[in-house]
């Protein structure tokens, strides 16, 4: 079966689950076996970009780092200024402890990246790039109502504890991902793909590419 005859089958079998275009109503559904090398953001429309976090570590190290150092200096300081012997060098830990907090906003410069996202319409897709690659995407655009975000924790076990009891039992990777509402369907998609590191993010992009595709005619 080529491609279109498949589009075409899928809109048939989406209108029997009683889901239709909410715009754009001239396009056939997504390819069912579609994947992100199909789609071609170079040449499609770009709806938004915004900056967001790389990954969930380069966003706790920002938020972390620099307070923790600033409190372990001041610490040094005040002990240092306590003690009488070599008070003279307070000044210096508590110098070095404001400039730690300085690191916030290289941390938060260099923890952030461009994030693209947009619609090819060929293909009845909506991308996010991050970085010139694909990170997620979501089929049969002009069937999306809604954009929403929920958290999704990731578990693993880490077999090195029983080894290094200092080290954690299990890894937990956080990720917020989105998902989409089909018209006529109440049950949330799931984008395919890579999540964004934080909540805030997250809405941020949710809420941009629904209000993109209200935009639709």
């Amino acid at each position: 079966m080529d491609i279109e005859n498949n589009r075409m089958l899928r809109k048939q079998k989406l209108a029997d689950l009683g889901m239709y275009p909410v715009n754009r109503l001239d396009l056939l559904p997504s390819y069912e076996k579609i994947s992100k090398a199909d789609i071609n953001y170079l040449e499609s429309n770009t709806a938004f970009s915004c900056r967001v976090w790389r990954n969930r570590s380069m966003l706790e190290l920002a938020f972390t780092l620099p307070p923790a150092l600033a409190s372990m200096l001041f610490l040094f300081g005040f002990i240092v200024l306590n003690e009488g012997r070599d008070a003279d060098k307070a000044p210096l830990f508590f110098d070095l402890g404001f400039l730690s907090l300085l690191l916030f906003p290289l941390l938060y410069l260099l923890g952030k990246t461009r994030l693209i996202c947009g619609a090819d319409w060929n293909t009845n897709t909506i991308w996010i790039v991050r970085g010139k690659k694909i990170i997620s995407y979501a089929i049969d655009a002009n069937y999306i109502s809604d954009v929403l975000y929920g958290r999704f924790d990731t578990f693993k076990h880490n077999p090195m504890w029983l080894h290094q009891p200092t080290d954690p039992m299990i890894f937990v990777k956080r990720e917020w991902m989105l998902y989409f509402l089909k018209n006529g369907n109440p049950n949330p998609w799931p984008f395919i793909g890579r999540g964004l590191a934080s909540k805030r993010d997250a809405r941020f992009v949710s809420k941009k590419i629904s209000e993109f595709l209200k935009n639709q005619s």
